[in-house]
């Protein structure tokens, strides 16, 4: 099969499965963790935009930089429900300001939506690597539970697993070594692979999320 089917197989597959898992769940789920799932649910819609966008258009990058700023903007706002920024609120709004003006200043001013651009892909790739160590930090810290019941810890896990590849990988783009396209081809066919442990991850986690509290009286 070719690689690209795969790719796209992988990726359905991959989303599906946490997306599943999250909507037989929903209704039991905080609203602190509503931003986690809106990612989830995104990330299903964005594969099924890019493969439509990519036979219709032969380009699938409006859909998919779309994506990428909203995408930054729940997580975000996950970890900041999480408390991680309770003790720096500004920096909370700093990166959210950052986010918005990269991502701005690289879709609307350096290039246009049309076109598949790595700087904000690896800044906010990276930023998000060093909030979920951060936040690994302190649950080690601070929980008494088992880790990997813990579905923060698992969560955080995965994003450093995703973002840390994703970072590699935009940095490859940007060195200009994505034309040799077997080498190219290879990249892509290992982490088509990943991406359904780190999905599966996604949906351990969502099934070990604290139950909403229910008051009665």
């Amino acid at each position: 099969m070719h690689i690209y089917y795969i790719r796209v197989l992988n990726a359905f597959v991959g989303a599906a499965i946490p997306a599943i898992v999250a909507i037989t769940k929903w209704k039991k789920i905080p609203p602190s963790y509503y931003p986690f799932i809106w990612f989830i649910w995104l990330t299903v819609l964005r594969e099924i935009s890019v493969t439509i966008t990519a036979h219709i258009y032969r380009n699938n990058a409006v859909p998919a930089n779309i994506y990428i700023l909203l995408m930054s903007i729940f997580l975000l706002l996950q970890f900041n429900n999480w408390s991680l920024f309770k003790q720096h609120k500004k920096m909370f709004h700093i990166l959210m300001a950052l986010f918005i003006a990269v991502w701005c200043w690289e879709f609307l001013y350096f290039t246009n939506l049309w076109h598949h651009s790595s700087y904000y892909r690896i800044i906010f790739s990276f930023i998000l690597v060093l909030l979920s160590i951060h936040t690994i930090n302190l649950i080690i810290n601070s929980t008494p539970t088992k880790l990997t019941k813990n579905s923060i810890f698992l969560i955080c896990i995965a994003f450093i697993m995703l973002f840390t590849i994703k970072t590699i990988l935009e940095i490859i783009f940007q060195l200009g070594l994505n034309t040799n396209n077997v080498f190219i081809s290879f990249i892509y066919q290992k982490i088509s692979y990943l991406t359904i442990p780190i999905n599966i991850l996604y949906a351990i986690a969502i099934k070990f999320i604290p139950q909403k509290s229910t008051f009665t009286l």
